[in-house]
């Protein structure tokens, strides 16, 4: 298995992305390397979004805390494939991680979407993962 420096894991707080989070620890504990976690919004409303960074902020300590590896939360506004792409250019991520979910049909659509327009390796984790008894994302 390559090993990574930066794993990516976009979230939208669903147990889709609860799944990836959990496979990008996996990734990156045997990579050796950091992961970051990122929500991407159009909303724009400050309570809100701080709000949101206070949620990553909390969950990335916490994931840090119980796994022993270093993982940041960030928030960024706009559009999904393009913030992740900006991540990756901007801050160095070398594979993103997402979870399947077939229940929200905007998940499902996305994934083609972010796969095209990114120039690294994508993990997406199926959707038989969800029912593997792990906790829903904070």
């Amino acid at each position: 298995m390559e090993n990574f420096q930066e794993v990516l894991v976009p979230t939208d707080f669903s147990s889709a992305s609860w799944q990836a989070v959990l496979a990008g620890i996996k990734l990156a504990k045997t990579s050796k390397a950091s992961m970051s976690i990122l929500h991407v919004t159009s909303i724009d409303d400050d309570s809100y979004n701080e709000m949101i960074e206070e949620k990553l902020r909390n969950l990335s300590s916490n994931l840090s805390e119980i796994y022993n590896l270093e993982i940041g939360g960030i928030l960024r506004k706009g559009i999904l494939e393009k913030a992740i792409s900006d991540y990756i250019q901007n801050d160095g991520a070398d594979i993103v991680v997402v979870g399947l979910d077939e229940q929200k049909d905007t998940s499902v659509s996305r994934i083609p979407d972010i796969i095209k327009s990114m120039n690294i390796p994508v993990v997406v984790v199926p959707p038989a993962t969800l029912n593997n008894g792990a906790p829903q994302m904070l």
